[in-house]
């Protein structure tokens, strides 16, 4: 099967991150010195990463947040709040 035609079938399956990570892998040649079992592990991995990343996004979309990009770290603690 050409790489182009796996390329299509994974995106058929929804397998967008896993088709992202096959794509990349081609691009380094680094990548084609790793056994199969190391590269599929790779390709499972980035496929869970990017539905984890993609729920996540999801998630914070629907909760409408006034501030979405607001961290905990970025907090002063030393700020005066009048309480």
């Amino acid at each position: 099967m050409a790489i182009h035609q796996l390329l299509e079938s994974l995106a058929g399956l929804k397998l967008t991150g896993m088709k992202q990570a096959l794509y990349l892998q081609q691009s380094q040649p680094a990548e084609a010195d790793l056994t199969f079992d190391e590269r599929l592990s790779r390709l499972v991995d980035a496929e869970l990463h990017y539905r984890a990343q993609k729920r996540q996004d999801r998630l914070l979309r629907l909760a409408k947040l006034k501030h979405s990009t607001a961290c905990i770290e970025d907090v002063d603690y030393q700020a005066f709040r009048g309480i």
